[in-house]
């Protein structure tokens, strides 16, 4: 309302208003508040699980190295990597490992064998490689196919 002569009636009209916009002020600084609580609470859950999937990560990538180093595909059933303490330092970091044979497939292989009438196979395993961190309950899975061969096809072992 706008008065000209009139100074008493203008200020009672106007009086309300000042506290309408402080109370719109106030709402938008506790709306920002919230917000920023919030993100911040966030970032701060988020971190520990980061941390626990790169120690879960590390653990795999040190099972597949050991696994590299000790998987014999002629002897497939005694391959066994359960709970493995992946470091002596953290106990916490463990990893297991399976294989399994998925497909064997014959493939001609010429000047191999020179005495003719013997068949060559590869072998596909599917290798689970699972790294665990205890300390932050992370677990990383990790499927890999791994083709070996030729090998002789013969009923002997």
């Amino acid at each position: 309302m706008y008065c000209n002569n009139e100074p008493p009636a203008c200020r009672e009209s106007e009086r309300g208003f000042i506290l309408v916009v402080t109370l719109l002020v106030v709402l938008i600084l506790v709306a920002v508040g919230v917000f920023a609580l919030t993100v911040s609470t966030d970032d701060v859950r988020i971190s520990p699980k980061l941390v626990g999937e790169r120690r879960a990560l590390s653990a795999a990538e040190s099972c597949w190295h050991d696994f590299t180093q000790t998987f014999d595909p002629d002897d497939i059933n005694t391959f066994q990597m359960a709970d493995m303490t992946v470091d002596a330092t953290d106990p916490k970091a463990k990893c297991k490992a399976d294989a399994e044979e998925l497909l064997s497939y014959p493939v001609t292989v010429p000047g191999m064998d020179l005495s003719g009438g013997v068949t060559y196979r590869d072998v596909l395993f599917e290798i689970t490689i699972t790294g665990i961190d205890n300390l932050y309950n992370a677990r990383m899975d990790f499927k890999y196919g791994v083709a070996y061969g030729p090998v002789k096809m013969t009923t002997q072992y």
